[in-house]
């Protein structure tokens, strides 16, 4: 006669688990390793049951992959591990809260459940019908409990509504006109809440009154505006790309009926702004302004050679500039001596 079994069921709690991956991600990485070095790095010289039931309830939790030669950590734990200094990373709370629930019986008495479970008795009354033996029914119950306390401490949320109102979620229904707040890290960043002005074409980063950062929509949460001011009849409109420019201070404002000109140069750029329409005076005096503008930018140009003098280079222009008196006399043709009286 056949022994009966109980269908398959982590044996570890998934905080254990995370513990004994870890163990194997310091030692491999994220590179495939046989069977035989995964179960050494786990401190066991041999396959044994309690080996195997380690990697078997990793693998339910979708900690490692593969199997034979090429068992590897997976994505999910590897955000687990890097990001544990960040407590209010969204990438590590998700797969925490996928991981949790990626064995089946577990996501099954979620999906039943929530996170409001009924008595321990309720619960084997619930997992023999689905032909489990009595003490595998009270060692998913241990397990399952622990993993919500688990979970609990971290502040994951794993109930199915409280996934809906994830700050991905929520972000994605902020536009234009709401007042937001910024959580960064598990910090507010704003004393009150501020007022988004601008989203980027991806819709992943938000832009508000008063700054030019730009900030993650994610780690942004909808706010009262009357906390603030109240909220004007239109919505601030979005700046253009030339007012971005103009903010950065690359562009200099330009008012109607004037044109500019941008040169590049590798020391930065040189930015000229003349009225649309000259006359011919009015041409002249700029031109003549253009050529002390030369000299005073000439004073600023030197040979950097190591060893070299320095030597400013003058601009070379067409206009003839006026002797000082103290040269004038070396115009003058030196005039013969007279002759000494015999």
């Amino acid at each position: 006669m056949t022994k009966k079994r109980s269908p398959n069921y982590p044996g570890l709690s998934l905080e254990d688990a995370i513990t004994s991956v870890t163990r194997i991600y310091r030692s491999e990485h994220t590179h495939a390793a046989a069977q035989a070095a995964v179960i050494g790095d786990l401190g066991y010289s041999s396959a044994s049951g309690r080996a195997l039931a380690q990697l078997g309830a990793m693998r339910a939790y979708e900690l490692l992959e593969g199997r034979g030669d090429a068992i590897r950590v997976s994505p999910k734990a590897v955000a687990i591990i890097e990001f544990i200094a960040e407590p209010t990373n969204q990438t590590r709370l998700q797969a925490l809260r996928d991981c949790a629930f990626a064995p089946t019986i577990f996501k099954e008495m979620r999906d039943q459940y929530g996170d409001h479970l009924p008595s321990d008795a309720a619960l084997r009354h619930w997992l023999i019908a689905k032909d489990y033996l009595s003490k595998a029914a009270d060692e998913v119950i241990h397990t399952y409990r622990d993993n919500l306390e688990f979970l609990h401490r971290l502040n994951v949320s794993y109930n199915r509504e409280d996934e809906d109102a994830s700050p991905e979620t929520e972000g994605m229904r902020i536009a234009i006109g709401d007042y937001v707040q910024w959580d960064s890290q598990g910090v507010l960043q704003f004393p009150q809440p501020k007022r988004v002005r601008e989203l980027s074409e991806d819709g992943e980063w938000a832009f508000v009154e008063g700054s030019n950062t730009g900030m993650p929509v994610k780690e942004l949460t909808l706010e009262n505006p009357s906390a603030t001011k109240p909220e004007a009849s239109n919505p601030p409109r979005p700046r253009t790309m030339v007012e971005a420019q103009q903010a950065a201070g690359q562009v200099l404002p330009t008012s109607l009926g004037s044109r500019q000109d941008i040169f590049s140069l590798p020391e930065g750029p040189v930015t000229l702004q003349w009225p649309a329409t000259l006359g011919q005076e009015s041409f002249q005096d700029l031109s003549d302004w253009l050529d002390i503008l030369k000299r005073k930018i000439g004073r600023s140009v030197s040979v950097n050679l190591v060893g070299a003098k320095y030597i400013p280079i003058k601009a070379q222009t067409n206009r003839v500039e006026p002797l000082p008196d103290s040269r004038k006399s070396e115009l003058v043709p030196p005039t013969e001596p007279e002759p000494s009286p015999r």
